[in-house]
């Protein structure tokens, strides 16, 4: 019985890790797409309001 429930959160635990690798991913594209299009000071401002929503979101 431990170990089906090793396994379950192992489970769970690689399938966090590869949501936020996807989260990270996506929102890093997002930043290069910000980066290329707007200037340095209004692409940092849409830096620090994904992270603070990205920081409420529970995983």
């Amino acid at each position: 019985m431990v170990e089906s429930r090793e396994k379950c959160t192992d489970s769970h635990y690689k399938k966090s890790i590869t949501e936020a690798a996807a989260q990270v991913k996506g929102s890093l594209l997002f930043f290069l797409r910000s980066f290329q299009r707007k200037k340095i000071k209004e692409a940092a401002g849409d830096i620090l309001f994904f992270f603070t929503i990205w920081a409420k979101k529970p995983f």
